[in-house]
C-alpha cells in the first residue's frame, strides 16, 4: 500500500512539474475590446507583463500578437 501511495505522489508530482514549466514558456495573447463613445477614433493598447527576463522572440515572436 505504501508503494502505491509513494507511486501516486511521484507521478502526481512529476504532472505539476511538467504543467509548471509549460505555462512558464509560454506567451498568451488576449484581445479585450472596450468602446467608448468619448474616443472620436481607433485606439490600442498593448501591455507586456509578467515576462520574468524571458525572451519569446526565438521561438513565438511578439509581433504575431501586435499588429499596428
Amino acid at each position: 500500500m505504501m508503494k502505491i501511495l509513494l507511486a501516486f505522489i511521484l507521478i502526481l508530482a512529476l504532472f505539476f512539474i511538467v504543467v509548471m514549466v509549460i505555462d512558464c514558456n509560454r506567451f498568451v495573447i488576449r484581445e479585450y475590446r472596450c468602446e467608448d463613445k468619448r474616443l472620436k477614433k481607433p485606439l490600442k493598447i498593448v501591455q507586456l507583463s509578467d515576462l520574468h527576463n524571458k525572451s519569446f522572440l526565438l521561438w513565438q515572436p511578439l509581433s504575431r500578437g501586435i499588429q499596428i
